[in-house]
């Protein structure tokens, strides 16, 4: 029941009401520990505080909080609603040193499927981070070998996101610079549509 979404209030309320259950469980010195299957491997498929408290809007300080004081890196859950993982969710809110733990928790054989782990719609941590225009975070995806072509359920792959979000870098030019056309058997060699 503490965990139970509430529907039908306005997102201050539910921010400042995701904020007091957080402060609450913090306060009382909660920690989790997964639930484990009978061999012992921990069951990963479930809603937590942490996708609540981003499902309602909390703040990336409050989610940092939840990761920092209450779970743990090595353990990725998984929405039962939405299928988000703990590592979407520190992409969605641009915590760049959460991602970062959680990459240096798994196993490096382990990366790969973490950095292409999808949620219900196909997005996977890079288009989620694009998505919510976490430009720092989506470079240190990338550079740790997120794959730049992944499409989602619609389609879109980063590139697509990045277009749609209008997040492209304008040309940078040397002030007092001109483009000109190339000219000679240079012209020849360079495709038209450049």
């Amino acid at each position: 029941m503490l965990l139970e979404p509430s529907t039908n209030h306005p997102i201050e309320y539910i921010s400042s009401e995701a904020s007091t259950i957080k402060s609450f469980v913090i306060k009382t010195g909660y920690k989790d520990e997964p639930d484990r299957d009978e061999d012992g491997v921990p069951l990963l498929q479930r809603t937590t505080l942490v996708h609540i408290a981003s499902k309602r809007g909390c703040s990336a300080d409050s989610i940092q909080s939840l990761f920092k004081q209450i779970y743990r890196y090595d353990i990725n859950y998984v929405s039962n609603d939405d299928g988000a993982s703990h590592f979407h969710v520190a992409c969605a809110s641009g915590l760049l040193e959460d991602a970062r733990l959680f990459l240096e928790a798994c196993d490096e054989t382990d990366r790969p499927a973490l950095l292409e782990l999808m949620d219900e719609e196909g997005n996977t941590p890079l288009i989620v981070a694009l998505k919510n225009r976490q430009l720092k975070l989506a470079e240190f995806l990338l550079q740790n070998g997120a794959g730049p072509n992944v499409a989602n359920d619609e389609g879109l792959t980063p590139m697509h996101i990045v277009c749609k979000k209008n997040e492209l870098p304008s040309p940078r030019r040397r002030s007092g610079t001109r483009r000109s056309r190339p000219r000679g058997r240079l012209a020849e060699k360079v495709p038209r549509h450049l």
